[in-house]
C-alpha cells in the first residue's frame, strides 16, 4: 500500500505530510503472532509466573495492535534553520529536529527489517548529518514514502533551499570559522 504524500510551500517554509493507513492483513498478522507468543508463554510457565508472562505479553501485543491501527502520520517542516519531523509510525521512526547547517545529504533508503538487535527502519527520506558521535549519522525524517515520492520531496527542498547539503561542515575537533582576513595588509595599487 502506497503512502499519501502532500507537499505545501509556504513563505520560507516547506511542509510535507505523509500518511499511511494500515491494512487489515498486517493487523491480523500482529494479532495472530501475538496469540502464538502468548500461548507459548502460557504453556512454558506455571503458577504466578504464568500470570506475569501473560500480562507482559498482553501489554506488548496491545501496544503493537494500537500502533498498527494508527498507521503512519508524519509531518516534516523544513525552514531556513531546521528540519523538524514530528508524528508517529508503526516502525521505529522517531521524531527529530536537525539543523539544516548539519545536513550533508538527502536520500531515499529502502526498509530495513533489523531483527532482534537492530531497529526496524522504514523506507523513506533519510538525512545524513553530523551526529553527536564523531561519525556522520542518518535519520529518517519522512517514513513510508516510496522512491518517487522521496525524490519529489528532495527536489522541493532543494528548490526552496538550494544550499541544503552544501553548507560547510564543522568537525568536532576544529570549529568552522569564517576568516575575514582583517589582519592582512591592504593592497594600495
Amino acid at each position: 500500500m502506497s503512502a499519501n504524500l502532500k507537499i505545501r510551500e509556504k513563505p520560507g517554509e516547506l511542509v510535507v505530510r505523509v500518511t499511511e493507513l494500515r491494512d487489515i492483513k498486517s493487523i491480523l498478522m500482529n494479532v495472530s503472532a501475538g496469540g502464538v507468543v502468548a500461548l507459548l508463554f502460557f504453556h512454558a510457565f506455571s503458577g504466578s509466573t504464568r500470570v506475569v508472562a501473560a500480562g507482559v505479553t498482553a501489554v506488548i501485543v496491545g501496544m503493537k495492535i494500537i500502533s498498527a491501527f494508527g498507521g503512519a502520520d508524519v509531518e516534516l517542516r523544513v525552514d531556513n534553520l531546521d528540519f523538524v519531523s514530528t508524528g508517529h509510525s508503526p516502525s521505529d521512526y522517531q521524531p527529530s529536529t536537525i539543523a539544516r547547517a548539519d545536513v550533508s545529504g538527502l536520500e531515499f533508503r529502502e526498509a530495513n527489517e533489523g531483527g532482534a538487535e537492530f531497529p526496524d527502519l522504514p523506507q523513506g527520506l533519510y538525512i545524513e548529518h553530523n551526529g553527536p558521535a564523531p561519525w556522520s549519522s542518518a535519520t529518517c525524517v519522512l517514513p513510508h514514502a516510496n522512491r518517487v515520492q522521496t525524490n519529489e520531496v528532495i527536489e522541493a527542498i532543494l528548490r526552496l533551499f538550494p544550499d541544503t547539503g552544501t553548507l560547510p561542515q564543522a568537525s568536532n575537533d576544529k570549529p568552522y570559522l569564517t576568516l575575514l582576513n582583517l589582519s592582512q595588509p591592504t593592497n594600495k595599487n
